[in-house]
């Protein structure tokens, strides 16, 4: 539960937003649940901000080779679109993977499809994905080559690709 719209704005606000995930695992299968109900941090004295709602499922599988995954989420009562003050509903779904082949090495993949505004503008969507390799030469250090895609149709009618190498040290 917070009041206020995060650590970079410190002004409370009128209201209370929630949010919360109930997550299980057992021998490799991940279901979780999740959801947020608010204001989105925007209900101060000056003005009333409208309700969001939020439901996201999330399932995956993990061996020591490969690992799957969907997720799904639906979003009721967002700020629409195109500089609009209209509510608006939104939903949408990811598909993931990666296989393991080598020990040091791995593949993988994910695949994310949402419809931006179901009632504003309803044939909007975004689609993207991307895929790539990577090489983990110790347990703290990974590398990646990776390829991006990202459509927007109608809201923006924007496209992206990208090719990138990519480094991660965790400590």
């Amino acid at each position: 539960a917070v009041n206020g719209a995060g650590f970079r704005t410190v002004k409370p606000t009128k209201a209370v937003d929630f949010t919360g995930r109930l997550s299980v695992n057992y021998q490799g299968f991940s279901v979780g649940i999740g959801g947020y109900r608010g204001k989105l941090g925007k209900e101060t004295s000056s003005g009333i901000a409208r309700t969001t709602n939020l439901l996201n499922v999330a399932l995956g599988y993990k061996t020591k080779v490969y690992s799957l995954g969907a997720e799904y989420f639906t979003i009721k009562n967002q700020k629409g679109i195109l500089f609009t003050n209209l509510a608006d509903k939104a939903n949408g779904f990811s598909v993931f993977g990666a296989y393991r082949p080598l020990d040091k090495w791995s593949v993988f993949a994910r695949y994310d499809q949402s419809k931006t505004s179901k009632l504003i503008r309803p044939a909007s969507k975004e689609t993207y994905y991307h895929a790539g390799v990577q090489y983990s030469p110790t347990q703290i250090v990974d590398f990646g080559l990776v390829y991006k895609r990202d459509k927007k149709d109608l809201a923006s009618l924007s496209k992206s690709n990208e090719v990138g190498f990519y480094g991660q040290f965790r400590f």
